[in-house]
C-alpha cells in the first residue's frame, strides 16, 4: 500500500521540492503587477500574464534600492526572484529579490543615445550654463498643479526669500500630451522680458512616468531659454536630459527651491556685517585723514606764517624804499621850483632893469635934442615932455603890475605854499596820482600833506 501523507507532510514535501530546485531558486520571469497592497512596509501583489498569475512578496529593502519606480497596479516587470511556499497554508509565491520595468532596456538605449547625441552638439557645456541670479525678482515655476512640488517649491521659496514673485505655468508631467503642453509653457515663458529665473519640477517616478523629460525637442527648448533654468525633476537618484540641458540641476523640488533664492535673513545679517565693517573703516580712514589734516594745517600755518614775515620785512623794505624815493622827488621837484622861481625873478629884474636904462636913455636923448632945439617950438616941446613922462609913468606902473603878478604866480607854484593852503599830493609806488582810473582797490598810496605824510588802503 502506498505512504500516506499528512497535509502538513505532503506541503513540506512540496516546499522542500520546489525551495531546493536550482532552476527555481533564482529565475527571471515577467508579469503584470495586479492586487497591489502594502503591509509593514513590504509590497505584496500578483504577477500575471493571459492565462495564469502568482503570488509576489516584495520587502521594504528590496523597494528601497528602488524607490524611483512606483508600484502600481497594471505595472509590467521583469523580475529576480526565489521561489519560496507556506506550509500552513500551502500557498507559494516569489520573493522578489529585483525588479526593473519591461520595457525599460528599449528606453534607456533611446535616453543613452540621445544624452550622446545632444552632448557632441555642446548643449551640456559647461561654458554655456547661464549663472543664476544672485537676487532674482520674479521666479517661472514650470509643474504641475495637482501635485504637492508645487506647494513644496513655493513654501520653501517663500520661507527663505518671500520677497520674490513666483508664476505658475501650469503643465502636464507625464503622458503623451505632457511633451506638448511644457513646450507650449516653455515657449511661454521665453516671452517674456521679467522672468529672472525658470524651475521646472516634477515629484519621482519610474522612467516611463519622467519621459516627458527626456524628449529632444523639450531638452532643445530648455537650452534655448533666455533666462536660467534650474530641472528638478524626480528623486535624487533620477536623472533626465533635462538634467544635462539645464543651467542647474537639483536633486529634488526642496533643492530646487534652495538653489534658486538667497537665504534673506542671511542676507540682512551679511548686509549688517558689511555695514559695521565699511562704517568701522570708514571712521578709521576719517581719523586718520583728520590727522592728515591737523599735521597739513600746522604746516600751512607755520608756512604761513613764515611767508607772512617775509612779506612783511619786504613790505616794510618796499615802504622805505618807496618813502625815500618819494622824498627825493619832492626835494628834486622843489629844487626845480626853486631855481624856475630864480630864473623868473631874475628874468623880471633884468626886464626892469632894461626897461630903465633904455628910459634913461631916452631921457637923455631928449634933452640933449632939447638942447639943441631950445628955441624950437618951446610949447610944443613941453607938451611932448608931458606926454613922454606920463607914458613913462604909465610904463612903469605897467611893468609893475607884471613883476607883481609873477611873483603872485610864481608864489602860487610854490610846492609849500599849495600845501599850506590845505591841498595834499598823492602818489602810488612814487608816481602822482593825477586821475581816478590811475589807483584800483587795495592798491596802497601815499598822502603828502604840509605837516606829514599819511599811509592808506584803496577800497
Amino acid at each position: 500500500m502506498a505512504e500516506i501523507y499528512t497535509i502538513s507532510e505532503l506541503n513540506r514535501i512540496v516546499s522542500n521540492t520546489l525551495e531546493q530546485n536550482p532552476s527555481l531558486r533564482q529565475f527571471y520571469a515577467k508579469g503584470e503587477v495586479s492586487n497591489l497592497r502594502f503591509q509593514k512596509e513590504n509590497a505584496y501583489f500578483t504577477l500575471k500574464d493571459e492565462f495564469s498569475v502568482i503570488n509576489a512578496v516584495c520587502f521594504s529593502s528590496t523597494l528601497l534600492t528602488y524607490k524611483n519606480v512606483k508600484l502600481q497596479d497594471g505595472l509590467k516587470l521583469i523580475i529576480q526572484a526565489s521561489i519560496s511556499v507556506y506550509p500552513p497554508q500551502g500557498r507559494y509565491q516569489v520573493i522578489i529579490e529585483k525588479f526593473k520595468l519591461d520595457g525599460e532596456g528599449d528606453l534607456n538605449a533611446k535616453f543613452n543615445a540621445l544624452k550622446e547625441k545632444l552632448k557632441k552638439e555642446g548643449l551640456f557645456d559647461i561654458n554655456k550654463k547661464k549663472k543664476l541670479p544672485s537676487f532674482p525678482k520674479k521666479i517661472a515655476l514650470l509643474t504641475s498643479t495637482s501635485g504637492v512640488v508645487i506647494r513644496d517649491v513655493v513654501v520653501n521659496i517663500h520661507k527663505k526669500y518671500p520677497c520674490v514673485e513666483i508664476l505658475v505655468f501650469s503643465s502636464l508631467v507625464q503622458g503623451e500630451l505632457a511633451i506638448s503642453s511644457i513646450l507650449e509653457q516653455l515657449y511661454k515663458i521665453n516671452e517674456r522680458e521679467d522672468i529672472d529665473l525658470v524651475i521646472l519640477a516634477r515629484g519621482g517616478g519610474s522612467l516611463e512616468d519622467l519621459w516627458c523629460f527626456n524628449d529632444e525637442f523639450v531638452a532643445r527648448a530648455i537650452f534655448a531659454m533666455k533666462k536660467p533654468t534650474i530641472s528638478a525633476i524626480g528623486h535624487e537618484t533620477d536623472f533626465t536630459i533635462a538634467d544635462f540641458v539645464s543651467d542647474m540641476r537639483a536633486s529634488t523640488p526642496t533643492e530646487a527651491a534652495n538653489l534658486a533664492v538667497p537665504n534673506l535673513e542671511v542676507e540682512l545679517n551679511k548686509l549688517s556685517d558689511y555695514q559695521a565693517i565699511i562704517f568701522k573703516q570708514t571712521e578709521s580712514k576719517l581719523h586718520f585723514q583728520l590727522q592728515l589734516v591737523d599735521q597739513f594745517d600746522f604746516q600751512l600755518k607755520s608756512a604761513l606764517k613764515e611767508n607772512l614775515q617775509n612779506k612783511k620785512f619786504e613790505l616794510n623794505n618796499l615802504h622805505l624804499s618807496l618813502k625815500e624815493s618819494l622824498n627825493s622827488s619832492i626835494q628834486i621837484q622843489k629844487e626845480e621850483l626853486s631855481q624856475l622861481s630864480n630864473n623868473l625873478i631874475s628874468n623880471i629884474k633884468l626886464k626892469k632893469s632894461e626897461s630903465e636904462n633904455e628910459l634913461n636913455s631916452l631921457m637923455s636923448l631928449i634933452i640933449n635934442q632939447l638942447d639943441k632945439n631950445q628955441d624950437f617950438e618951446k610949447h610944443q616941446l613941453e607938451h611932448f615932455q608931458l606926454i613922454l613922462i606920463n607914458s613913462i609913468q604909465s610904463l612903469i606902473t605897467t611893468e609893475t603890475n607884471n613883476l607883481n603878478s609873477l611873483e603872485k604866480e610864481l608864489q602860487a607854484l610854490d610846492f609849500n605854499q599849495i600845501l599850506q593852503r590845505g591841498f595834499s599830493l598823492t602818489y602810488k609806488d612814487g608816481v602822482l596820482i593825477k586821475k581816478i582810473d590811475d589807483v584800483k582797490a587795495g592798491d596802497k598810496i601815499t598822502t603828502l600833506l604840509q605837516d606829514g605824510e599819511i599811509e592808506s588802503e584803496v577800497k
